[in-house]
């Protein structure tokens, strides 16, 4: 489902970005594999979500009658801001489907590279530099580097060529560590769910590429 998408962050944050269509054009395709393989599809519109406290809801209203199985996932694509996301069958009833919807949301890539992002929920690392283990929150990964924040105080610390190592990350033990150096650090505006404050976003090149972090970061 990944492929060609980075990760954004977790469903239920990015509801404010979901409930915005209702007032734009947009469209949804909607498709589900039922148990013979045979692809059913159906264009349709956001109409509106519930939100539990364990669950989110989301209420698709489709352009047409459409048969859905109750075991296979069902699908959603919005065309305009590239959202993929998938989800469990409820009910559809006078063509509105309703999906118990997962916990990720994908955007799609317009990037040559893929990077999966963290822009809702923080995800922890851990890394070694001058001997000493820190603990940071991580902007962005991929298969040849990584970003991650720290406080502007600490920024003095880091400059372009140190290197520097990754052994864990959100508390998985990297089966190697991963070695690579430093190549800009920049001062970014936190979103509010990170604090709103200004920080400093350390950008890492890895010596040898690893196809390792992008394994990690879709499980989590």
């Amino acid at each position: 489902m990944e492929k060609g998408f980075r990760l954004a962050g977790t469903l239920k944050e990015f509801l404010t970005d979901l409930g915005s269509l209702k007032d734009n054009n947009h469209r949804f395709i909607v498709w589900q594999n039922d148990e013979k393989g045979k692809k059913h599809i159906a264009n349709g519109h956001y109409h509106l979500h519930e939100q539990n406290k364990d669950t989110v809801a989301i209420h698709t209203k489709l352009d047409k009658s459409i048969s859905f199985t109750t075991n296979e996932p069902i699908y959603i694509f919005e065309e305009v801001k590239g959202i993929l996301f998938k989800g469990q069958f409820d009910f559809c009833v006078n063509n509105v489907l309703k999906i118990n919807a997962e916990n990720k949301v994908f955007l799609k890539e317009k990037r040559k590279l893929k990077r999966f992002y963290f822009h809702y929920t923080p995800v922890s690392a851990q890394i070694i530099f001058e001997d000493k283990r820190v603990e940071v929150n991580l902007h962005d990964i991929n298969h040849k580097g990584y970003a991650f924040y720290i406080p502007p105080k600490s920024s003095g610390k880091y400059k372009s060529g140190d290197n520097l190592v990754l052994s864990k990350i959100h508390g998985i033990d990297l089966p190697k560590a991963l070695i690579g150096s430093i190549v800009h650090c920049s001062e970014r505006k936190l979103t509010k769910k990170r604090g709103g404050h200004t920080s400093v976003l350390v950008g890492v090149e890895l010596v040898e590429s690893s196809k390792l972090l992008e394994e990690v970061a879709k499980s989590l």
